[in-house]
């Protein structure tokens, strides 16, 4: 039997004026599993983190790419090695607005 899969993490990008909306099953045993994906705007995007936080999720910021909600306390996005890359690539080529060394790579971007 298929196990089934249920929603556990949120990961909103900012993509110019619209947010990629992608809800995952990040407690598969082998990798994260996109359940759903949609786009909304991005004025939308503190709303949706709103709720998010009153229903029990837990939110990471990281303007202006995105943010990211845990459904049951955070969880490691990334490996050490992945989040050596992410760290040099974010600095390589900076986007403004953002402070790479405030982040917290295990969980941010």
């Amino acid at each position: 039997m298929a196990k089934q899969l249920n929603v556990t993490r949120i990961d909103f990008t900012t993509v110019g004026d619209q947010i990629v909306v992608n809800k995952i099953d990040d407690q598969t045993t082998d990798h994260s599993i996109i359940v759903e994906n949609s786009q909304k705007s991005a004025s939308s995007l503190e709303d949706m983190l709103t709720w998010c936080e009153g229903n029990g999720w837990t939110v990471r910021r990281f303007a202006p790419l995105g943010a990211r909600a845990w459904k049951g306390g955070l969880r490691p996005v990334r490996t050490a090695a992945q989040i050596k890359r992410k760290r040099d690539e974010l600095t390589l080529h900076l986007v403004e607005g953002l402070n790479v060394v405030a982040l917290n790579l295990a969980y941010d971007c």
